[in-house]
């Protein structure tokens, strides 16, 4: 089974927006409070996207820092180029072996991407070697309580219930992933982040809803493509998401 997924920039930007403005909760200000970047830090992004947080790494490591940003997609890595910031950006698999010599960097981040990874036990070995002594790594996602009404929402369209996929993934980082980092790191710890996306109308949801991985998933598995008309005839459209998030910490033995 398969757990891989390109994110489309178009979708991610969606969702994206609709985080900054209907969220009860700022990522990015929760992330300066709580990443323990330092000055001179270097840095890795796994799955890095766009870029959406390399302003705060470079704040927080006091503009000396070194910031590197590993994706496998072309299209985001495009994007991330237009941040005015300086970085490294690399195209990359993340189920391949990272492509850096041992202990290089500081702090690794991985902020809703790693749960994708074909391999968990190969992935955490990777982040660990890449560590300084000491260092720390944190791990960012959805918890398996995320976003439950999407899925109601989601059964009520299509008539089949969440895919196996979408079980394995919401749960990997709160099961899997904890098991084997406690194996392989010291001081480990989870942590789970309470969060809601609260939207104006049904209008705003459903562009949400159409612009999310179970969504375009669900199209291929169903083989359709849902028109407007049939998602704004159901009645029950959730207007409140909970976003419930897992992070993952742990430092290098």
């Amino acid at each position: 089974m398969s757990l891989g997924f390109e994110e489309k920039l178009d979708n991610l930007t969606i969702r994206i927006n609709a985080h900054i403005k209907y969220s009860n909760f700022s990522l990015e200000s929760w992330l300066e409070d709580v990443l323990p970047i330092k000055e001179g830090d270097q840095i890795l992004d796994i799955g890095c996207g766009s870029g959406n947080f390399f302003s705060i790494y470079h704040k927080m490591s006091g503009g000396r820092g070194i910031i590197v940003g590993i994706d496998q997609s072309e299209e985001l890595l495009f994007k991330a180029t237009k941040q005015p910031i300086p970085k490294i950006l690399v195209k990359w698999n993340m189920d391949y072996f990272f492509p850096f010599i041992d202990c290089t960097f500081d702090f690794i981040i991985s902020t809703y991407a790693i749960y994708y990874a074909t391999n968990i036990k190969v992935i955490l070995e990777e982040i660990n070697r890449l560590l300084k002594q000491s260092c720390m790594f944190y791990l960012l996602g959805p918890s398996i309580n995320n976003a439950k009404e999407l899925y109601v929402f989601n059964e009520m369209v299509f008539s089949f219930p969440i895919y196996n996929e979408a079980i394995i993934r919401t749960s990997r980082l709160e099961n899997d992933f904890f098991h084997e980092s406690n194996l392989i790191f010291k001081n480990v710890n989870l942590e789970r982040v309470q969060r809601k996306l609260v939207f104006p109308d049904k209008y705003e949801f459903i562009k949400y809803y159409k612009a999310t991985p179970l969504y375009e998933e669900s199209v291929a598995k169903a083989g359709y493509v849902p028109s407007d008309e049939i998602l704004f005839s159901i009645k029950q459209i959730p207007l409140e998401i909970s976003k419930e998030m897992i992070l993952l910490k742990g430092e290098k033995k």
